[in-house]
């Protein structure tokens, strides 16, 4: 009795193992479907004009390296944003980029 059950548990074990190791593409798969979503996730987080890095600023839609910096340094020279309007002063910052970006802007 005791030799049927370990012959089976050896069976489980080694056809598991075999199993797991035979679909390496699968996983991989998997592995590319998860970086698509945090690369998904990264993309809608808010970002806070007053405290974001020119890079962070240039994440946003239809805002570029300059227009990032534009907005680095008019906040440097006016103090923070306290709404979207105040971000429209900024040269190059209109109604479009603001309503495209709505959703990931914060102050």
């Amino acid at each position: 009795m005791k030799y049927i059950l370990c012959s089976m548990l050896f069976a489980l074990f080694f056809m598991g193992n075999i199993y797991a190791g035979s679909t390496p593409s699968a996983t991989s798969s998997v592995n590319q479907d998860t970086s698509n979503v945090q690369t998904a996730q990264v993309q809608s987080d808010k970002i806070n004009v007053n405290t974001a890095s020119v890079s962070e600023l240039a994440t946003l839609k239809g805002v570029g390296s300059v227009k990032a910096q534009a907005i680095k340094q008019y906040q440097q020279s006016h103090g923070d944003f306290t709404s979207f309007t105040d971000l429209e002063k900024v040269k190059g910052i209109g109604s479009s980029v603001i309503e495209q970006n709505k959703d990931r802007i914060e102050f």
